[in-house]
């Protein structure tokens, strides 16, 4: 499957937010982290440092950024 980014944030709350969006409208998304966020957040369980990345299909990108938008969430990045 070809993927588009959808969202991107270095908070993990608001991601959790963007992918229940996602799923509630039955857009399949892959949540991608990066930077030394990603290691505190094994050891911790939660980490603000982390950048976060959310990918859809090219297919559901259009959708996705819609939903989003209209939600409140322009893309970050």
């Amino acid at each position: 499957m070809e993927t588009e980014l959808a969202f991107e944030t270095t908070n993990s709350i608001t991601a959790d937010m963007v992918e229940g969006l996602l799923k509630s409208n039955d857009i399949a998304f892959e949540r991608r982290t990066f930077g030394a966020g990603v290691h505190m957040s094994m050891l911790f369980g939660r980490s603000d440092n982390a950048g976060i990345r959310i990918f859809v299909s090219k297919d559901d990108a259009g959708k996705a950024r819609g939903i989003l938008a209209g939600a409140g969430y322009a893309k970050e990045n």
